[in-house]
């Protein structure tokens, strides 16, 4: 499924037919959203006020991860 391949932080896994979202690892970038064929996503965007540290090395992984190429992963059938 492309939204499990385009994730940057690993947070969405399949068990058989089901899809799992891992909330405690995700990093709300909304790259599963962009790519969900089913409309199965939804990301409700809000302000979020953090302090420092909270965060940072998820955002800092996600943001890097975002950078990779990932192959021929939007070419269709």
């Amino acid at each position: 499924m492309k939204c499990i391949d385009v994730c940057p932080v690993s947070c969405i896994e399949r068990d058989g037919d089901r899809v799992f979202l891992k909330y405690d690892k995700c990093a709300f970038c909304g790259a599963c959203v962009n790519v969900c064929d089913q409309d199965a996503i939804l990301l409700e965007r809000f302000k979020v006020r953090s302090e420092e540290g909270d965060f940072c090395e998820l955002w800092e992984k996600a943001r890097e991860n975002l950078k990779k190429p990932r192959g021929n992963l939007y070419q269709s059938s």
